[in-house]
């Protein structure tokens, strides 16, 4: 395992979290404007730089025409034209990571181990591969993907040291994925 803690992120439809996870057992969420919440929104100023969370929100109210709210909605699109300008969509995922390792960054007081993205469970090859090439994009380490239920179960499991509330269901599907995923 590489250096640093380890970062889990979720990469949500409206909202993206993060934790940071020490070797010692330590788990701390990152927090964005003082909330473990970051808004997955996107907003594409006039000279091409990329706002996300809270700063596109606000800066989308000048021209919303730039601002794409959902980039994971568009994960099937390729690129979406924001203002003037086309952007791919791991480039938007991007954005919204990079912010996320600079954070992680900052609390962890350099770089990251292992980082796991979760993914619907539903997901395909190709969906998921813009997920990893937008943490590449923001120069995450090459992320292990987890399936958002087996990261739910590790959690109830891990973190919170209580069973599931569908214990035998995610307890066969966490013990299953064990082996092949890193454990939260």
């Amino acid at each position: 395992m590489a250096a640093g803690p380890r970062l889990g992120i979720d990469f949500g439809t409206s909202h993206t979290v993060a934790l940071l996870a020490w070797p010692d057992g330590r788990v701390r969420p990152l927090l964005f404007d003082g909330s473990p919440l970051l808004p997955s929104c996107v907003y594409a100023q006039p000279d091409g730089q990329v706002l996300v969370g809270r700063d596109a929100v606000h800066a989308a109210r000048v021209d919303p025409a730039r601002f794409e709210a959902s980039p994971k909605r568009r994960i099937d699109d390729g690129t979406v034209l924001l203002g003037d300008r086309e952007f791919t969509v791991p480039a938007l995922i991007g954005a919204v990571l990079s912010h996320v390792a600079s954070e992680a960054r900052r609390v962890a007081g350099g770089q990251v181990g292992a980082v796991t993205l979760t993914h619907p469970a539903a997901w395909g090859v190709s969906r998921r591969l813009a997920l990893v090439e937008g943490a590449t994009i923001a120069g995450l380490p090459q992320p292990a993907l987890m399936p958002e239920p087996v990261a739910a179960a590790h959690y109830f499991a891990g973190v919170l040291q209580k069973p599931s509330p569908r214990s035998r269901a995610c307890s066969c599907t966490t013990s299953a994925a064990a082996p092949s995923t890193p454990a939260w």
